[in-house]
């Protein structure tokens, strides 16, 4: 009887020790046969590519598809992304394409949304928590101003951007965001929408439209991070839209060109200053609209 328990024993052992989880691969981008994320010929290893849990690593020089029809169709995603130098880019293309981001993303390149005229946006998706690293920069400016490129996250999970680090060009961020970096638009045929969600910023933050358009609608904006307009009346706006409201908001508002508007109700602690120039400013606020800077009893 002993014997026979023993033996049991050491089966139960066996059986719980194969059981355990894998750990994910890491796998390094060689371009070896095209762009594409979902080729397997494109990684070292070459037994696949990334996938959930999985670190996906592009190295300097070198260029990853997601969404392109032809060289990588459909979705990608993985568990950590590192997009290793400045001269490393991921492009995600338009026609559906999605890049998930489930746990890390460390980016000193490029992500570029891309694509043409009339064609679904691409998406970045992070899928949990995620305070981004590095000193690169996310890009919707390539695409013709007329593809829109769309950051969105899960429910309830915050994007942190760091200083440094810079979304710029025609993209809607649905996710809620933490900005300490740039987010900037800077050519007339590109819109930036802060849409759903909460957008805040700290000290080292900026909200920046120097031509083109920065909508703000559909959600609720706090923090310090500074907004600042500048360019031509005709060209560059930043717009606060009916759909939007403010949270304890306290960046201060440099206007010194374009078209600040102002269709929604507007306190903040923040301070205003306008300011004569090259290009004159204009600051429109819509009838029966209350606005209030330099208060510090905003809520």
């Amino acid at each position: 009887m002993r014997a026979y328990f023993c033996i049991l024993l050491g089966a139960v052992l066996v059986v719980g020790l194969s059981a355990a989880p894998a750990l994910g691969e890491t796998y390094t981008f060689t371009g070896a046969i095209d762009c594409g994320w979902n080729v397997k010929g494109n990684w070292n290893p070459t037994s696949g590519y990334p996938g959930s849990g999985d670190t996906a690593i592009i190295p300097a020089s070198k260029t990853v598809c997601v969404g392109e029809d032809e060289k990588s169709p459909g979705n990608s995603d993985c568990g950590e992304l590192v997009v290793d130098d400045t001269t490393a880019i991921v492009d995600i293309y338009d026609q559906g394409g999605t890049l998930t981001i489930e746990s890390a993303a460390e980016i000193n390149g490029e992500i570029r949304f891309r694509g043409q005229p009339g064609e679904f946006g691409p998406a970045l998706h992070f899928g949990g928590d995620i305070a981004i690293e590095g000193t690169g920069i996310i890009r919707g400016d390539n695409a013709s101003g007329l593809v829109l490129g769309r950051i969105t996250g899960a429910a309830g999970d915050v994007v942190t951007i760091p200083s440094g680090f810079t979304i710029k060009g025609s993209i809607s961020i649905h996710a809620e965001l933490v900005n300490n970096g740039l987010v900037l638009v800077d050519d007339e045929n590109d819109t930036l929408q802060l849409l759903t969600n909460l957008k805040s910023g700290g000290s080292t933050g900026k909200w920046k439209c120097t031509d083109g358009t920065l909508f703000v609608g559909f959600c609720t904006v706090s923090g310090s991070a500074k907004w600042v307009l500048k360019g031509d009346v005709q060209t560059s706006e930043l717009h606060f839209a009916s759909t939007g409201t403010t949270d304890s908001l306290s960046g201060d508002f440099d206007v010194t060109g374009g078209t600040f508007r102002i269709d929604t109700p507007l306190c903040t602690s923040g301070d205003i200053t306008v300011k004569a120039g090259a290009n004159n400013p204009k600051v429109i606020v819509i009838r029966n609209t209350t606005v209030t800077f330099n208060n510090p009893s905003c809520p």
